[in-house]
C-alpha cells in the first residue's frame, strides 16, 4: 500500500477531536477531503475551511464517503459508532469504516460485524508514529482488512501515512499495536528504572542517561525519553502515561483470552498506573513511579 494517490472531494466523517486527530486534519483538509467532524466536547475540534462541526455521530457519517474514528479507548469507540445516533447506522452503502482508535480486539471485531451488516467496508488502522509524524503526515499505518477493502482506503490513509503494513483480516492490525505498544511500555519503564538506579547508586544521571541513548538495546526509547525524564517536564504531552497504561491493560486482556501470561507486561501496567495525574503526563512520567536510595544507604 504504497500509493500516493488522494482522496480528492472525499467527505470524510472524523470522530475525535484528540491530538491525533486534530494533527491530521490539516493533511485531509490538503488531500481535498471535506470535513465533518463530531467530538462529544465540541470545544476542542479546531476547524478551518468547509469543516462542518455535527451533533451527533450519525450526522457526520450521513453521506460521507468513509467515516474516521480516532477516540480513546472501547466505551469511547461504542458512543461514537453504536446507537441511535452512532455512525455505523448512517453509513452510505459501500463507505469506508476506518477505526484508528487503539482498542480491544474484541471490540473492533464487534465493530466490523456491525459494519459489514450496516453495508460498509470495516477496516481497523491504528497509528503509531506520535504527534510529530502526526503533525508531519508521516505515521505508520497498522491495518487490517479485506485486500480490497485495504485497497479503497488507501487513498485516504496515504493523505496522512508514511507507510501502512497490513497484518492480515480486519482486527489483524489492532493486535499487533498492542504488542507494538507492549513493546514499547516495557522499554521506556525499563529506561526509567536504569535512570533510578544509576541515580540511586551515585551516578551522575545526564551521563548516564546520555549513555543509554548512545548506543545499547534501549537508545531509541532513551532519546525520546531521556530529556523529560531528567528535567521533569512532562506536560508536553505526546502520548499520555494514562494512555499507554489503557494499551497495557488491553493487550492483558488479549493475553488472557488465548491464555497467555504477561508478566512483564503485568509490572509495566502496574508502573504506569501508578504515575500521578496520569492523564495529564507524558508517558515519560513513569519515572516518578521510582524513588531512588541514596548511595550510603547501599
Amino acid at each position: 500500500m504504497s500509493a500516493r494517490s488522494r482522496p480528492y472531494g472525499w467527505t470524510i466523517g472524523l470522530l475525535g477531536a484528540g491530538v491525533m486527530a486534530r494533527e491530521i486534519a490539516p493533511h485531509l483538509r490538503a488531500a481535498g477531503c471535506r470535513l465533518r467532524w463530531y467530538n462529544r466536547t465540541p470545544d476542542r475540534i479546531q476547524t478551518a475551511g468547509d469543516d462542518v462541526v455535527c451533533t451527533s455521530p450519525a450526522t457526520a457519517a450521513a453521506g460521507a464517503h468513509a467515516v474516521l474514528s480516532l477516540v480513546a479507548d472501547d466505551r469511547a469507540a461504542a458512543a461514537v459508532w453504536d446507537g441511535d445516533q452512532g455512525a455505523i447506522g448512517a453509513l452510505e452503502p459501500g463507505a469506508l469504516a476506518v477505526e484508528c482508535s487503539t482498542l480491544t480486539p474484541a471490540r473492533v471485531e464487534q465493530w466490523a460485524r456491525a459494519c459489514t451488516a450496516s453495508g460498509g467496508r470495516a477496516v481497523d488502522c491504528p497509528l503509531t508514529g506520535g504527534r510529530d509524524r502526526a503533525h508531519d503526515g508521516t505515521l505508520i499505518g497498522l491495518a487490517g482488512g479485506t485486500k480490497d477493502d485495504l485497497a479503497a482506503a488507501g487513498p485516504l490513509l496515504s493523505a496522512f501515512t508514511d507507510q501502512v503494513i497490513a497484518f492480515g483480516p480486519v482486527g489483524s492490525g489492532t493486535r499487533y499495536k498492542l504488542a507494538h505498544n507492549l513493546a514499547a511500555a516495557i522499554t521506556l519503564a525499563g529506561v526509567a528504572e536504569a535512570l533510578a538506579l544509576a541515580d540511586a547508586t551515585g551516578l551522575d544521571a545526564r551521563q548516564a542517561a546520555w549513555a543509554l541513548s548512545a548506543f545499547g538495546w534501549a537508545a531509541p526509547a532513551a532519546q525520546y525519553a531521556a530529556p523529560q525524564l531528567l528535567d521533569d517536564g512532562f506536560t508536553d504531552v505526546h502520548c499520555s502515561a494514562a494512555n499507554l497504561g489503557k494499551d497495557l491493560l488491553y493487550a492483558l486482556a488479549t493475553a488472557t483470552r488465548t491464555g497467555l501470561h504477561l508478566p512483564l507486561a503485568e509490572a509495566a501496567h502496574h508502573q504506569f498506573a501508578a504515575v500521578p495525574d496520569a492523564a495529564r503526563m507524558d508517558m515519560a512520567a513513569v519515572t516518578r513511579t521510582y524513588t531512588a536510595a541514596s548511595p550510603e544507604a547501599l
